[in-house]
């Protein structure tokens, strides 16, 4: 049991105590007074009785509560007021002093249970606020030159934020917010930044996009992604996420500048690796673009790196599976 349910349910068994301890004191002090109330035991158990069982389903409405989120702290109040219940009504000095005090109590519990219920809402929305800042969207693009028909080539970009300063390959693209944007007009938007280059997506034989007609009141269609990604940041990324859900679209352009921007990354700092060379097989794409990067860092850096670790083999691989998609060699 996680430390948050502990307390809940140590809150529950005190309220549970000092419930049971006043209902005694008052089947103790209240004798007559209470005796000469014109009820009916048996209607004072059956008004406790449908208290507790409102608890109980009140803990439950919604299915706030799971099996590992705490459902024993939150139904315990509502457990033990119902065993106090029982238990009260054969104690006290008198058979109806005992159902009064009972029903005072189950009144207790019943308050116990609810500030319970309460702080196990409050954890569980403090914990989906976090699972929210911890995760966040991208969208990136494996962007296709194809200025040559003859050879077109993939293009990466050496970005110097990542790896703790050190700089990584990987294709264009960034963050992306579900509320407010849409992945594909935000992916194309950060290759026209980033590249200096208009692009299209490109979609799989068959699969036509979705167009605005297709919307409805309740729903908004968007391009399918070619891949998704879950990534680990191993840290926090400059958004503060610890994790990424990423989607990968294939894109095409033609490789022709966009007057007026200035990319990002201009030729120097990106590589080209030939589609030819990615499609094969994972090994050769794999050696295309550590020739490439390396390459790259002797005309950069002015000496070659004996670390292999400037691109990820998750790019790599959306390089062969992009290439063998693009060149319709997928089965």
């Amino acid at each position: 049991m996680r430390s948050e349910d502990a307390r809940a349910l140590a809150w529950g068994i005190v309220g549970t105590l000092v419930a049971t301890g006043i209902s005694y004191v008052i089947g103790l002090v209240a004798g007559d007074f209470v005796a000469n109330f014109n009820l009916v035991p048996q209607a004072w158990r059956l008004v406790g009785l449908l208290l507790i069982m409102g608890v109980s389903v009140a803990n439950l409405r919604g299915r706030e509560f799971k099996l590992d989120t705490g459902l024993l702290a939150a139904l315990s109040p509502a457990i033990l007021g119902l065993a106090t219940f029982v238990v009260l009504l054969g104690w006290g000095p008198d058979t109806e002093t005992a159902a009064y005090g009972s029903l005072l109590g189950s009144m207790l519990v019943v308050i116990a249970s609810q500030s319970t219920t309460a702080g196990l809402e409050a954890r569980r929305l403090r914990h989906a606020v976090k699972e929210a800042t911890d995760l966040g969207f991208a969208t990136t693009g494996v962007l296709i030159d194809l200025s040559d028909p003859e050879d077109p080539r993939f293009l990466l970009v050496f970005n110097q934020n990542l790896r703790a300063g050190e700089g990584l390959f990987v294709p264009p693209g960034g963050h992306f917010t579900p509320a407010t944007e849409r992945p594909v007009p935000r992916l194309l938007d950060k290759i026209r930044s980033e590249i200096g280059v208009q692009a299209t997506v490109e979609t799989d034989a068959g699969m036509l996009p979705p167009a605005p007609y297709m919307a409805t009141e309740g729903a908004e269609w968007i391009e399918a992604p070619a891949f998704v990604l879950r990534e680990d940041m191993y840290g926090r990324c400059s958004h503060g996420h610890s994790e990424h859900h990423d989607y990968v679209y294939i894109c095409v352009t033609d490789g022709v500048r966009v007057a007026g921007i200035d990319p990002r990354y201009p030729p120097e700092a990106r590589i080209e690796i030939s589609l030819g060379d990615c499609a094969p097989s994972f090994e050769g794409a794999q050696r295309a673009v550590h020739n490439k990067a390396d390459q790259w860092y002797r005309r950069s850096r002015g000496r070659p790196t004996s670390l292999r670790t400037y691109v990820t083999d998750d790019v790599i691989w959306r390089l062969h599976l992009a290439a063998r998609r693009h060149g319709g060699l997928e089965t």
